[in-house]
């Protein structure tokens, strides 16, 4: 991790995210159960559901999105990387 800067921005930025998107994900699973497994999908269920989901977070999944950009990002363009000297 010393010599690439870029792998340890992005281990740091997934291992930030990741709680909120775990918690994402289970009010996405709830809302994908419900219309999926359900005879009788309950709509003002699903719809409080998408309510909690945006209201809880709030502007979040914009940011995971902007982060998820500069990873990226890293990935091709690979900054902060130690460069090696060839000493001959």
């Amino acid at each position: 991790m010393k010599e690439n800067g870029w792998m340890f921005i992005t281990v740091v930025i997934i291992y930030t995210t990741l709680p909120f998107e775990g918690y994402l994900m289970i009010i996405d699973f709830k809302i994908i159960s419900v219309l999926s497994f359900s005879d009788i999908v309950n709509s003002d269920y699903v719809i409080s559901l998408i309510r909690e989901r945006f209201a809880a977070l709030g502007s979040f999944p914009i940011i995971i999105l902007l982060s998820y950009c500069s990873l990226i990002y890293f990935l091709i363009s690979k900054p902060f990387a130690l460069q090696q000297l060839n000493e001959n």
